[in-house]
């Protein structure tokens, strides 16, 4: 898993990379914590993810749910859109866009 984090004025980007699955959910979720404690807006890129489980959707998820709205995706990949269509289909919408608006990030 990598994870990079980019200071934007008033904001950060978050980078997400390799496999983000249960064996590193920890690392993760500490890194998650941590920059929801230093900031309040968020743009995710998910382009790098090679692979994602219910672990990494479910921390995704808990992303979204603190920052609501601060929180964008600019950027998808397709095992992302694989597991989310598999895993969290009911949703409706995650992490502020609706499953078309991220098949368009992979477009």
């Amino acid at each position: 898993m990598t994870f990079t984090l980019i200071e934007q004025e008033h904001a950060c980007r978050i980078i997400f990379g390799g496999r983000l699955t249960m064996d590193n959910a920890v690392e993760m979720e500490d890194r998650i914590i941590d920059a929801l404690r230093r900031y309040q807006k968020f743009e995710v890129d998910l382009s790098g993810v090679q692979e994602i489980d219910v672990c990494g959707i479910h921390l995704l998820g808990v992303l979204d749910a603190v920052a609501g709205t601060q929180v964008k995706v600019v950027d998808s990949s397709p095992a992302v859109q694989r597991a989310y269509e598999r895993l969290a289909p009911r949703r409706g919408t995650w992490l502020r866009g609706s499953r078309e608006e991220h098949a368009q990030c992979r477009a």
